[in-house]
This record gives C-alpha cells, structure tokens and sequence, in this order.
C-alpha cells in the first residue's frame, strides 16, 4: 500500500494544529517558507544555474513544501472555518476553498511568465509576500487553542481591534434602542384615567347616537 507524502503531512498538521496553536505554527511555517525561498532566490542570485545547485535547490524546496503542507495547509481548512458561525459554516468554507483554489491557479499561471522575465527575483517576491502575510495574519489573528467552537467568538471579542469593532457595533445598536417611558406618579396617573373614562364615554354616548339613527331608519323602511 501507498502512503501520499502530502497526505501524511496533511494528516500530521491537522494533529498537531490544536497542540501547537494556530498563531504559532502560522510563524513557523511562514518563517520557513520565506527564508527558503528567499535563500533560492539568493543562490540563484550568487551561483550560476548547474549541477552543482541543483541538489541545495531540491533540499530547499522539499523543506519549502513540507512546511506548507504541515502548518498553513491545515490553518487553511481550520481557522476559516472556525471564525464563521454554524448557520453559514458549510458555504463559506466552501467560498474559502474555491478561493484559495483560485489564487493556486493565478500564481501557477503567472510563475513561469515571471521566471523567464525576472529569474530569480521571483523568488525574491514569493518570499516578501510570505513574510507580509505571515506578520499580518500573525497580529489579526487571536489564539483559539483549546476553545470549543461555541467560545471562539470570545477570543475574537478579546482581540485588541476586533474586539474594539465589535465594542463599536453594540454601542450604535444601544443607541438606537427607544429610551425607557418616564415614570408617572400617582396624582398623574389618576388624571389620566379620568380623561380616558371621560373619552370613553363620549365614544360610547357617539355610539349609541349612531345606533339610534340606524334603528330609526330601518323603523321608516319596514312603515313604506
């Protein structure tokens, strides 16, 4: 029986991904990915393309994939779907697949074009991104390590700008809320009734008035 490499590391990253932390290996993997590729960018840079740096260039992208594989590949599955609530989960992780999917597909495109233009400074931008991305997502993201799905929205409520966003929100949706009706004391609140007993019964004394005319009609059309 065969055993896929990249599923075994799937497998791997998906285990230790609760043990670790989500924000730590996002630094682990990132960190590696960016310093692979920026030290092939480098030997390519230094060392002319031969036999001699096809070995180090080998080394350096198997180390490059597997850390993809075993840290952002399976943040890629978890903390998209640990951020939408339960409702819509099953579409937006859809929507996030069909994207990443989508961007693989642009790079692919757009990599051999680059290769031939830029050569090793292709390299050189793979690594930037990384590392932009890396720090970015790094200070976005809270760690939920060890959270159960329902308190997730706890650590994103302590973060220090999601939380504030979300501090934002209740406070505009509590400002739109009707302020409370002023208290009535009780010489107000008998005024009060008094003034509805006495419209009551001027509707009632309206009402019996319209009665009495409808009667009296139907008393003239039985007497023609």
């Amino acid at each position: 029986m065969r055993v896929n490499p990249t599923t075994l590391h799937a497998y791997s990253g998906t285990f230790i991904v609760e043990r670790v932390g989500r924000r730590t290996l996002l630094a682990v993997g990132g960190s590696v990915i960016a310093a692979t590729m920026a030290l092939l960018a480098l030997l390519l840079a230094v060392v002319p393309m031969g036999p001699a740096l096809m070995p180090v260039a080998l080394v350096l992208l198997c180390v490059n994939r597997v850390a993809l594989t075993c840290t952002l590949q399976p943040l890629a599955a978890t903390v998209p779907a640990e951020v939408q609530p339960l409702q819509v989960r099953s579409d937006t992780s859809s929507l996030t697949t069909g994207i990443r999917n989508g961007s693989s597909f642009v790079v692919t495109q757009f990599a051999l074009p680059l290769l031939c233009a830029v050569e090793w400074g292709l390299f050189l931008i793979f690594a930037g991104c990384t590392a932009v991305g890396t720090v970015a997502l790094f200070v976005l993201i809270p760690e939920t390590r060890g959270l159960p799905l329902e308190e997730v929205h706890l650590a994103w409520a302590n973060h220090w700008l999601w939380g504030r966003s979300q501090h934002m929100q209740q406070r505009k949706a509590s400002s739109c809320i009707a302020p409370p009706a002023p208290a009535v004391d009780s010489s107000s609140a008998k005024q009060l009734a008094a003034q509805c007993d006495s419209k009551s019964c001027h509707v009632a004394v309206d009402v019996s008035g319209i009665q009495q005319g409808i009667n009296y009609h139907e008393q003239a059309n039985q007497q023609a």
